[in-house]
């Protein structure tokens, strides 16, 4: 949620073909869907061909419900991978960044409004091509980046800290019953 905010203010680029021109500051809640100023999502990333296996760095995009991430090196391909699109970050958008952005709410919102089956969503490249994305700098996207691995650490911390505590919790219940 705070990395959603820190999105509100960041500033977007308009895009002409595959380059980004001079800054157009925008909060996020001034960007409409068809707002010239936030580039297509499909024009930031490169498909790959339904045969080709995915290398290390190329994003999965799971055509089921959109989610994105990268394929690492010592990853072992998805049995579904025909349940997959497989496509590469351009050079003006951070796959990590693009990860991030696909567990937002406006990620999800705007899949659901270009998704034309209510029943079941089927992500497709036809439907990326119609989707914008606030696309900060690289140097904000590096930004958004590490404060999101930050607070991913704290939340795991705090998940260990509860598992803890409900262990805690259990153990005195035993132990509490086992006395009497």
């Amino acid at each position: 949620e705070v990395v959603e905010e820190e999105l509100y203010e960041l500033e977007t680029r308009d895009v002409s073909s595959s380059m980004l021109s001079e800054p157009a500051p925008r909060r996020y809640s001034e960007i409409h869907k068809n707002d010239y100023r936030t580039p297509i999502l499909g024009l930031l990333m490169e498909p790959q061909h339904n045969n080709e296996l995915p290398h290390p760095g190329d994003i999965l995009i799971k055509t089921t419900d959109g989610q994105m991430h990268i394929f690492k090196e010592d990853e072992e391909l998805p049995k579904d991978l025909n349940q997959y699109l497989v496509v590469k970050a351009k050079d003006m958008i951070l796959p990590e960044y693009l990860v991030i952005y696909s567990q937002t709410k406006m990620y999800k919102h705007d899949l659901a409004l270009y998704s034309n089956n209510i029943v079941m969503m089927h992500v497709s490249m036809r439907i990326l091509m119609h989707m914008r994305i606030p696309l900060p700098t690289l140097g904000e996207q590096k930004m958004i980046i590490d404060k999101n691995h930050h607070l991913q650490e704290k939340v795991d911390c705090m998940r260990r800290q509860l598992e803890l505590m409900e262990e805690y919790r259990q153990s005195v219940m035993e132990y509490s019953i086992n006395l009497k």
